[in-house]
């Protein structure tokens, strides 16, 4: 498919958006920059200037390959030649070389540069992943599937784990490095593992010598270009595309533009919209109704499922109710900084603390276990270690790898998803309230702990009440909790969670992505 396929017309109208030019600038811009980070802002983008990096051995040669090829063949071939016989003197000679290439330098010649090293430092490790790729596919009836990730999430990776325990061949091209932590879990669910790939030139190097039944793309808010990108660049394959956030869910375009940069807004929605007409199928953590109304409104007909982190059975935690001296509640997970980047208005949970610190006043303990990206000492959350300071039963605790997670949690009495929350001032839209899921849901039941979350949040609220998982509590009802807390049967609950995890568990949903597949293959 090429950018003539796609109309870039407004999704709303009378609605300031970027114009259709300045948006296809924007995707070829953002998908041929060679350095790692994409830029966030208008200020970044426009001083993202093409770079060579002559930082390896193998760069050198690209610019120098690339240099001459620029230069006429006579003069060519006198620079080869000195740079050949340079010896101690190759950087006077390099320099040389670059002072006779600028008058032909053109706006492609990073870009060709970058080509060039990709080609010569990756080449042979691309041909050797392709080659299983491609040989899976041939040999094992539709069932080959490349997932696509700027830096993977747990869902995913639990995914593959089935696909794979149900003859699937999985692969995994991340943008980032694998972390340590995250590893030995990712190489036990995926057949190979592309990490550290690092830019959109080289993706689509590696991409182009792919012939998979799918491609799975891990579609991030301000990054859902990434889908496009792999559409155009795949030689085979059916595109489907997994949600966590959905930026027209999240909030209207208006407020994201109150914080976000606007073009960059206005090209997240139009690729959602793309998403939703040219992928063959969607997943998402929405109720199914929810996404067949936005699916319609882009006039799109795409299959959808709903899929959610569900209870991998090797992880879960299946231990009796801890008989702890006080009730001991646990927080894991990301926290929202105090910071200008960080409104309470664009981000629902602003309000742990106020919360927290309301249960801690009424005698529970918490404890809080931080995501795995992410440090307590990053500037914004000193609030946190004022708090842990003034209460000895509130602890930081460093994250832990989720097939490690459930067996360190389940000690405790409740998993928390709480926040005092001002819907009234808040930028999300009600849907973001009403429907949305937090994969930490699934975790705490994982752990077989019961939850305690905003009854705000109102699908959560109902997956947890309807099956006495647990129960919502209004942010204004959180001061006085405390009897509600303690009179909770958390022995029912418990065993209410193993029914829920062994009729839900990951090896009976994946049944779901299954039947996904099958439908578009």
């Amino acid at each position: 498919m090429t950018n003539r396929d796609f109309d870039w017309a407004p999704l709303l109208s009378g609605e300031e958006t970027t114009s259709e030019e300045r948006l296809e600038y924007l995707y070829r811009r953002m998908t041929e920059m060679t350095a790692p980070a994409l830029p966030k802002s208008l200020e970044a983008f426009e001083n993202a200037k093409p770079e060579i990096q002559l930082q390896h051995p193998l760069q050198v040669q690209a610019f120098v390959d690339e240099a001459l090829s620029r230069l006429p063949t006579a003069e060519a071939r006198q620079v080869s030649e000195n740079i050949a016989n340079a010896g101690e003197a190759t950087a006077a000679a390099l320099q040389d070389l670059f002072k006779r290439v600028l008058p032909y330098f053109g706006e492609n010649f990073a870009a060709s540069t970058y080509e060039r090293f990709v080609t010569s430092a990756y080449d042979k490790a691309f041909d050797a992943f392709a080659a299983v790729v491609n040989a899976s596919a041939r040999h094992n009836d539709r069932r080959t599937v490349v997932f696509v990730a700027r830096s993977s999430f747990n869902l995913i990776q639990r995914e593959a784990l089935y696909l794979k325990r149900n003859g699937y061949k999985v692969f995994l091209i991340n943008l980032v490095q694998v972390s340590a932590a995250l590893r030995p879990a990712f190489d036990q669910s995926f057949d190979l593992i592309f990490d550290g790939i690092g830019t959109y030139p080289a993706l689509g190097n590696l991409l182009r010598r792919l012939e998979p039944d799918v491609f799975h793309v891990q579609c991030w808010m301000h990054e859902y270009f990434m889908a496009r990108f792999v559409n155009e660049n795949k030689k085979s394959g059916k595109l489907v595309c997994e949600f966590y956030d959905i930026t027209s869910i999240y909030a209207d375009r208006s407020d994201l533009k109150k914080l976000f940069w606007d073009q960059l807004v206005d090209l997240d929605l139009a690729m959602e919209r793309y998403i939703f007409q040219q992928a063959a199928g969607v997943v998402h953590r929405f109720p199914e109704h929810v996404i067949d109304e936005l699916s319609a409104s882009y006039g799109g007909s795409t299959r959808h499922i709903e899929m959610q982190q569900f209870v991998c059975p090797e992880y879960a935690s299946n231990r009796d109710a801890p008989k702890n001296d006080k009730i001991r509640l646990v927080y894991i997970g990301g926290l929202i900084p105090r910071n200008a980047n960080h409104p309470h208005e664009m981000f629902p949970e602003w309000g742990h603390a106020e919360a927290w610190k309301l249960l801690l006043d009424q005698g529970f303990a918490i404890d809080i276990y931080n995501s795995l990206f992410r440090r307590f000492d990053e500037p914004g959350l000193e609030h946190l270690h004022d708090l842990a300071t003034k209460y000895p039963d509130f602890q930081l605790l460093s994250g832990i790898p989720q097939d490690k997670l459930a067996q360190t949690i389940g000690q405790y009495d409740f998993g928390l998803i709480l926040a005092e929350m001002n819907i009234e001032s808040s930028w999300c839209t009600d849907q973001l309230f009403a429907h949305c899921v937090g994969t930490k849901l699934f975790s705490y039941l994982e752990a077989g702990l019961p939850v305690i979350v905003n009854s705000e949040y109102e699908y959560m609220k109902n997956i947890l009440e309807n099956d006495g998982m647990g129960f919502g509590l209004a942010s204004s009802d959180i001061v006085t909790a405390s009897e509600k807390i303690k009179t909770f049967d958390t022995e029912s609950a418990r065993a209410n969670i193993r029914r829920f995890n062994e009729e839900h568990g990951m090896d009976k949903e994946i049944s779901r992505l299954i039947s996904l597949y099958r439908g578009i293959c």
